[in-house]
């Protein structure tokens, strides 16, 4: 980073650590298994890699079953914010609590979380819970299955096709191992930052001409 004898360095953190300081405890119950939906075979960013809707939801609704079956959980779906929400929720099994605008309780309230890419990721790692990364065959066949491989090998996790036999015991084990502290540290925030708001921070230590 380019820097010379006037340059000042100040330690903060990211800004989804923002959601917990100061955070009122919610009411809302335990959100059991939820996975991070982005919408990836509608999204606008992601709709030219031509996955294929049906397919894609088959495969995550079947394997989401299934772990919900093995863990004796429920499935709770945090719905993408520029999705259409008719569309989304249609996507998904009935039996799945499917809703819009509440990503940060769902995570902050889960039991497994299960996902992609997604920047909500680093809401796991903030409430310290155990994620899963998944992919499958049509996702393996598009660019965001090198974006897929990449996140696990900075995660330090396996990253699973579940179209593929998965064996749980296994999943469970290597989620329940996860060293949360040491990826909290690496990108969320750092021991030398203080736990206050970055904005506090970025004031406080602005020299002030006057």
């Amino acid at each position: 980073f380019p820097s010379h004898d006037n340059t000042h360095f100040y330690y903060t953190h990211a800004l989804d650590f923002e959601k917990i300081i100061n955070q009122v405890q919610p009411s809302i119950s335990d959100t059991g298994i939820v996975f991070i939906d982005q919408y990836l075979p509608y999204h606008p960013e992601t709709k030219k890699e031509g996955i294929n809707g049906e397919n894609y939801y088959t495969s995550i609704n079947c394997f989401l079953h299934a772990l919900a079956e093995y863990t004796n959980k429920k499935v709770t779906v945090a719905l993408h914010p520029r999705c259409d929400e008719d569309v989304s929720k249609g996507c998904f099994d009935k039996a799945f609590d499917c809703r819009m605008g509440e990503t940060d309780q769902f995570i902050k309230n889960a039991s497994i979380v299960v996902g992609h890419m997604s920047s909500a990721l680093s809401l796991a790692i903030i409430y310290k819970k155990p994620m899963l990364l998944i992919t499958n065959d049509e996702l393996d066949k598009t660019s965001i299955n090198r974006i897929n491989k990449k996140l696990a090998e900075v995660f330090e996790k396996s990253l699973y096709n579940i179209d593929n036999p998965i064996a749980f015991e296994q999943i469970l084990q290597e989620m329940n191992s996860a060293n949360h502290d040491r990826l909290f540290e690496r990108f969320i925030k750092v021991k030398k930052s203080a736990h206050e708001s970055e904005w506090v921070t970025l004031i406080n230590s602005t020299p002030h001409a006057y």
